[in-house]
């Protein structure tokens, strides 16, 4: 009888990380279709990506071109369920170089989600930004 409790325990456990859907590619496509408008230096933009937090999943900014945007600051939400279906969020604050030269510029940002231990499933996105002097 008692080994029978211990798996029902371990059961019940298990139950509320099988609630929520495991993430995909074809979930993060549909994220960020239209590229963002900025206008002016010193813009800003957050780029918020939905993110498994329960199965260790994190998002990296791979690749930009660190001449026209920098990074501000990074901010995980492991609770934020009202905006991710799978209850985490990263969010990346990104802001146009001070240095910034006067014409129209399209940034590609490339982001990868992964498991750190586990880089063989790998979800790609890429934001594109469109700056727009004053």
């Amino acid at each position: 009888m008692y080994k029978y409790i211990n798996k029902i325990i371990v059961v019940i456990l298990m139950l509320p990380f099988s609630v929520f859907a495991e993430m995909s590619q074809k979930d993060i496509d549909s994220l960020y279709i239209t590229p963002i408008t900025i206008e002016g230096i010193g813009s800003t933009v957050n780029i918020e990506l939905p993110v498994d937090s329960i199965s260790g999943y994190r998002w990296f900014l791979v690749d930009y071109n660190y001449d026209y945007i920098k990074g501000v600051s990074f901010e995980h939400q492991s609770h934020a369920v009202e905006k991710s279906k799978w209850g985490g969020l990263d969010i990346f604050k990104m802001k146009v170089h001070d240095r910034f030269k006067k014409i129209p510029q399209k940034i590609v940002l490339e982001f990868e989600c992964f498991k750190p231990w586990n880089t063989s499933e790998v979800i790609k996105k890429e934001v594109i930004i469109l700056y727009v002097p004053n």
